[in-house]
């Protein structure tokens, strides 16, 4: 029995991987990777009802293609179409392991589904997973010297994910290496097989060139924030987890000595092993974290993108842990528990650093509970907008039937004057302001929308941009008196906090100079309320504010919301640099606590007054001495007006 059990480990293991990964995804009701899941599930599964979405550049054709049957069973069909590619994914990492004499091979399996970056991702429907399996089938089949098909399936990379463009050189030189010319013409069968494909649709045979869904050589209009060349590195916790970190390094060492044989055979295979196993690993990360240290590509430093080559990483971890517990050989029992020790390394680490079953995040949550009270009330038979495609998702409704609803992703600023009468949009704040270029002041400025409805979460959550999350429901009413949004926004907030006591701390409509504002500074060229404003110029880099320590502001200093907003005169659009409306808690000097709302992010329009509001959760108070600071920053020394500024603070009765 025990024989019989060493000879058929692997496919124990696999079954146990499928079955366990099954059941996570169906006790999971979240997803990780936010939105884009949605967007390629909706493309998945109306692709067959609208023909055009099978080649829709963003949602890479042989994802859409190939997921497309099961989608049709719901979002759980699409992610059990990640769960089973996962699966094979690690079977063919299990057989490299296997043809490189890389023992014990039945841990690859184990290796690549609890790395845990990429379990996370099995249960979600991303494209990365996709990207992994063919290019470990593609690595797969080289190693077993089917090398045309080897070049066959990795052409079809970039049709999985952009990225792959990147990788089909090395294919190119691996193929070189084994004197396999033959087989280079086959590299370019995918990009001609769907440029081919493609050119009956788009009247145009060069598609797959012009309609390329990332900037590449110049900045997105949206994704342009640069981040650390090491960002990802420095998020290798996230990526591969200690355990296998441990292992890949002592791999590279493995691999390095071997390339430095004396056996001509040893180091034969080793060049072979660093160019097809190692190198895609090391170019993908390096691609990578050039894209989002230089903004290019739409990057905005997902660490969900290196799932795309970490069955690869996991065949080199193997590789590290068969050096190391070579010294074992000897003995069956410290073998044996090595083996034992690293599953359960890798496993707990797995399972520390993502969160299973998945849940909503805070995002999905909210939006969720928004989509399911606008489906409940009296305006869900009206026509109905969004800026978040959770919206059709968690409503079940067709994204893409203009009759029932219409997405306003990118560039939809001009669209919220032409809504139909009566018709409702469902803004939210992370991808109102970003993607579709809606900020939350202009909504709440437009004379024909009125406030119908607003959720945010249960603790104040900050999106991308530095904007708090918040979803507004609006309803177009053209010809009807204008309505006091700020107002009505107000109300909503003062109901959703009952239980909770809100009291003003701070407020100044700038109409006298004092110890802490600049009389000279003062204004009456333009004013919003009373009689004068505050100037903010050349020599104003910070603005008047609240500067008081906690032990003024509360008694019992935790728990503490912020709630700040001003308003703001431009002469002319703010563009170049960034001016922030700021929170701050210092200690010691030293800011702990820094929540900002840029100016040039909220939109704000020259010639006329914009509130800008500020929402910030404050931390565990280090000392009744620290110092909260509400404030405009001007670095750029800037011209424009302020007034009205006000601070109120939220904690428990």
């Amino acid at each position: 029995m025990i024989s019989y059990v060493k000879r058929n480990i692997h496919w124990f293991t696999a079954g146990i991987l499928l079955v366990l990964l099954v059941t996570l995804s169906l006790l999971s009701e979240g997803y990780y990777g936010g939105t884009d899941n949605i967007n390629h599930y909706f493309l998945s599964r109306y692709a067959f009802q609208y023909p055009h979405l099978f080649l829709d550049s963003w949602g890479r054709p042989l994802y859409t293609i190939l997921s497309s049957p099961f989608s049709q069973f719901g979002f759980q069909g699409t992610k059990m179409f990640n769960v089973l590619l996962g699966v094979l994914s690690a079977w063919f990492a299990y057989r490299i392991a296997k043809m490189e004499n890389i023992s014990p091979s039945f841990l690859a399996l184990i290796f690549v589904c609890f790395t845990p970056i990429y379990c996370v991702m099995l249960i979600t429907g991303l494209t990365e997973i996709l990207f992994s399996f063919v290019l470990i089938a593609s690595v797969f089949l080289f190693y077993r010297g089917n090398y045309i098909a080897s070049a066959i399936v990795i052409s079809f990379l970039p049709f999985a994910r952009t990225e792959g463009y990147v990788l089909i050189p090395i294919f190119f030189l691996a193929l070189w290496m084994r004197r396999k010319y033959k087989a280079w013409p086959f590299l370019a069968f995918g990009f001609v097989f769907f440029s081919i494909l493609g050119s009956f649709y788009y009247k145009d045979l060069f598609w797959v060139i012009t309609k390329f869904p990332y900037p590449v050589l110049q900045g997105h209009p949206v994704y342009k924030v640069t981040g650390d060349l090491f960002h990802f590195l420095q998020n290798r916790n996230f990526i591969i987890g200690l355990p296998l970190e441990i292992l890949f390094l002592a791999g590279m060492v493995q691999m390095v000595r071997e390339l430095f044989s004396r056996e001509n055979k040893v180091v034969k295979q080793a060049l072979t092993f660093a160019v097809v196993v190692f190198l895609p690993v090391l170019i993908y990360l390096v691609l990578h974290s050039v894209l989002y240290w230089r903004a290019m590509g739409g990057s905005m430093g997902f660490v969900r993108v290196l799932a795309g080559v970490l069955p690869l990483a996991a065949i080199v971890s193997l590789k590290g842990f068969q050096g190391i517990v070579q010294v074992f050989r000897g003995s069956r029992w410290l073998y044996a528990s090595a083996v034992i020790l690293v599953i359960f390394l890798v496993a707990r680490t797995n399972f520390k650093t993502y969160e299973f079953p998945v849940p909503f995040d805070t995002e999905e949550a909210c939006i969720r509970k928004a989509s399911i009270w606008h489906q409940n009330s009296q305006y869900a038979k009206l026509p109905f907008f969004f800026t978040d495609l959770n919206v059709p998702f968690f409503k079940d409704v067709n994204a893409y039937d203009p009759v029932v609803c219409k997405c306003g992703w990118f560039f939809f600023v001009s669209g919220i004057y032409v809504l139909p009468d009566s018709a409702v949009l469902i803004w939210d704040s992370h991808f109102g302001p970003n993607e579709c270029q809606v900020p939350l002041d202009t909504i709440l400025n437009n004379p024909n929308l009125r406030l119908i409805k607003h959720f945010q979460p249960p603790k104040p959550w900050i999106t991308l941009g530095g904007h708090k999350y918040e979803v507004l429901l609006m309803q177009n009413l053209p010809g009807r008196p204008k309505s006091d949004n700020y107002a009505i926004l107000d109300s909503m907030l003062a109901a959703d906090t009952i239980g909770l006591n809100r009291r003003a701390i701070y407020k100044t409509a700038f109409e006298s100079g004092t110890e802490d504002i600049d009389g000279s500074k003062l204004s009456v060229v333009q004013v919003f309320s009373g009689q004068r404003s505050f100037l903010m110029d050349a020599q104003m880099e910070y603005s008047p504010g609240l500067f008081r320590s906690m032990s003024e502001i509360s008694k019992k200093p935790d728990g503490i919301q912020i709630f700040a907003s001003v308003y703001i005169y431009l002469a002319d659009s703010l563009t170049t640099t960034n001016t922030p409306f700021v929170v701050s808690l210092e200690h010691e000097g030293k800011s702990y606590s820094y929540t900002p709302v840029y100016l040039e992010k909220s939109r704000l329009k020259p010639g006329r007054w914009n509130q800008v509001r500020l929402t910030a959760q404050l931390p565990v108070i280090q000392s009744e001495k620290d110092i909260l600071k509400v404030y405009l920053w001007n670095p750029g020394k800037r011209r424009f007006y302020m007034d009205d500024l006000k601070v109120d603070i939220l904690q428990p009765e």
